[in-house]
């Protein structure tokens, strides 16, 4: 769809297409992250996933401000139109399938129930970092600005930030038997805070930058090891699939709530709102882990996993 032309004078018809390609790519990302956490390793595949989305990131952030200058606006959506053509012909061929045999009748049961209170905990947590990373990131470059750093130096911080958010994909997978998640829960979001109060407070572009460097990674690094444990407790694979509305929510109401916050108390609210926001998720967090340890799902405490469905 973004590879079609549409006049200005055809809104309703832009807005149509619009529609129907949010919905095609809402629906492909909820079917594939439903695939990933029902393979034998949700978490590991979900790192891997994430470097590949951040190099993706990186390759057209490299490329397309040149081809922009040079061949127009227009060529944003061409890049689009082929990079999720490339996905659909690839998804059309290789896209795993459920080997039914496979699947016992213990799996049956599970995979048919309804999906656990904690699921929900969880969820809510995932939506609370994805809030407060919209939240304050829709105002980085204005606080930048606001502070009087050199825009060069702004857009270099961007630049290596993209760099750095290749890491956390990777670091996560490497420490998935090391780490408990439901800890990587508990301190995802007090890092976001103490980070975005550092960033929206700091008068040193050194104070400033770190902290902006690595609040994309600090997201990145809790939502892989809390896709790995919804995985555990949801074997259906319903949870996982929700990925992308729990992406969407908090990442459509943050900048709305964060315009809200700077407007009535001014930049440096934002680094409290995503404090209040992180007391909300760890407090989401300690529920689940009171449930998980009251029910027989207590081992999604620790990362060891079982096979489920797609190999």
């Amino acid at each position: 769809m973004s590879g079609l032309p549409v006049s200005d004078e055809r809104l309703a018809a832009f807005l149509i297409l619009h529609s129907v390609a949010g919905l095609g790519v809402g629906a492909a990302l909820s079917v594939t992250h439903g695939c990933i956490g029902r393979t034998k390793n949700p978490h590991h595949l979900f790192g891997i996933v994430n470097v590949s989305m951040g190099a993706l990131a990186i390759a057209m952030f490299a490329v397309m401000p040149g081809m922009v200058r040079q061949l127009g606006g227009q060529v944003i959506f061409t890049a689009f139109a082929i990079t999720v053509g490339i996905s659909a012909i690839y998804a059309l061929f290789f896209f795993p399938t459920i080997d039914h045999l496979s699947v016992t009748e213990k799996h049956k049961t599970r995979l048919s129930g309804s999906m656990p209170p904690v699921a929900w905990m969880i969820i809510g947590v995932v939506i609370c970092l994805t809030l407060s990373q919209s939240m304050v990131f829709s105002f980085v470059e204005r606080i930048g600005v606001n502070r009087g750093f050199e825009s060069s130096n702004i857009q270099a911080m961007f630049v290596i930030m993209g760099f750095i958010n290749l890491l956390p994909g990777i670091l996560a997978a490497l420490m998935q038997k090391r780490l408990s998640p439901i800890s990587v829960s508990f301190s995802g979001p007090v890092l976001q805070a103490l980070a975005a109060l550092t960033l929206t407070s700091s008068s040193s572009f050194l104070l400033f930058a770190i902290p902006v460097s690595v609040y994309v990674t600090l997201a990145i690094f809790t939502h892989t090891f809390l896709f790995g444990l919804l995985s555990k407790i949801d074997p259906s694979g319903r949870a996982v699939a929700a990925t992308p509305a729990m992406m969407m929510i908090g990442s459509a109401s943050g900048p709305v709530l964060g315009g809200l916050i700077v407007s009535v108390v001014g930049y440096h609210g934002l680094g409290w709102g995503v404090a209040v926001i992180a007391c909300v998720a760890s407090t989401l967090t300690f529920q689940a882990r009171t449930l998980l340890s009251q029910s027989n799902r207590s081992s999604a405490l620790t990362n060891t996993k079982e096979n489920f469905i797609y190999d």
